[in-house]
């Protein structure tokens, strides 16, 4: 089992935004039970450097159509395993609404 976060951003936790603080935690609190863990950010800026962390982070750019999802993070939800969990962060976001209906395509819980 694998469980992937999907958030706007970097879930920086040296930020004051409230869900970069609880992804990064929440992260790793699973990884550190041995729970096989991994953070997506969309992103407008996602070479930038971001801090170490002990679960990995997958950033993609976001598109320039702000409710269509990244291409890159559609070709990596497809290859995924139908035991993985993706676990959305946030409310009321077009573009977790269009990666949602591709999870339930992919039989992605």
């Amino acid at each position: 089992m694998k469980i992937i976060h999907i958030v706007l951003g970097k879930a920086n936790p040296s930020r004051a935004n409230g869900v970069n603080k609880v992804v990064h935690s929440l992260s790793c609190w699973l990884h550190n039970k041995g729970i096989k863990t991994e953070v997506w950010g969309i992103t407008t800026t996602p070479f930038a450097t971001t801090p170490d962390r002990p679960y990995p982070l997958k950033l993609f750019k976001a598109n320039m159509l702000s409710f269509l999802p990244p291409k890159e993070l559609i070709n990596k939800m497809e290859k995924l395993s139908k035991d993985t969990i993706i676990h959305f962060h946030g409310v009321l976001i077009p573009v977790f609404s269009k990666i949602a209906t591709l999870s339930i395509q992919l039989g992605l819980p």
